[in-house]
Order: C-alpha cells, then structure tokens, then sequence
C-alpha cells in the first residue's frame, strides 16, 4: 500500500527540499517510497496503525485546531506548516503525539541518507546503501 498525494503532502510539509546547500534534500528526495515498503512489511500493526491515525489526524483534523477548513492540501507551504505546527502544540495530549510519531518516522526515512548524513556531519555506512535504493 502506498500513502495518497495528501499523506505525501504531510510528509513534504515536514521535511521540504530547501533551497540551503548544505542540507538541500527533502523527503520526496530520499527514496521515502522504499522505506515505507519495508516499514510497512517490518514493522508491527500498532506502529503502521499510529502513523496512519497520525497522517489522518493531520489532514482533516489539524486544520481545524488553526481555525482552517480540512483538509490540509487546501493550503500553501507555510499555512500547512503553521496548521503542523498547531498540532504539535495543541491542548490535546494524543494530537502532540501522532505529530511526534509524524516526525520520528519520516526521520527514520531521513536520516540514513548519505547527503543528510554527510551534511549533518555523521558517518555513512554502506549498510543505509540498501535503504536508500
């Protein structure tokens, strides 16, 4: 199963390709689409479960806490990022967590490739070779 163009959009959202050289690379640039085919073959149902209540949470519920209409791809870069921002800091303990479950897996998705490593200043292994694809 692979995400929607909205759930896409969430992701872009949270890590956007920039235009600073140093660390240049967004989600859409690190072969997020192999990582989530093995994290959706790996990883246990609660996990898979919490991520996608995450990315619903985020689309249609989100908007709202900003006063906004759902869902969130109605919106440009940084209003989506303004209604992200409201979820990490709602009143709503379980809203602050999917944002953190939100973050911790495109991070996961993130981190091993070479031009983030390398621009964060951490070694690469050749084992991220085959998460990268």
């Amino acid at each position: 199963m692979s995400l929607t163009k909205r759930q896409k959009l969430v992701l872009e959202t949270l890590l956007p390709s920039t235009p600073d050289e140093k660390l240049k690379p967004g989600i859409e640039d690190v072969a997020f689409g192999n990582f989530y085919k093995n994290f959706e073959q790996t990883s246990i149902w609660q996990f898979r479960f919490t991520f996608k209540l995450a990315l619903f949470i985020a689309i249609w519920i989100a908007p709202l806490l900003r006063r906004k209409i759902p869902p969130i791809s109605l919106y440009d870069a940084p209003e989506r990022t303004e209604i992200l921002y409201a979820l990490y800091k709602a009143p709503i303990n379980l809203f602050r967590q999917l944002m953190i479950m939100l973050k911790l897996v495109s991070s996961l998705a993130y981190a091993p490739d070479s031009r983030v490593r390398e621009a964060l200043g951490y070694p690469y292994k050749e084992s991220f070779a085959k998460l990268e694809g």
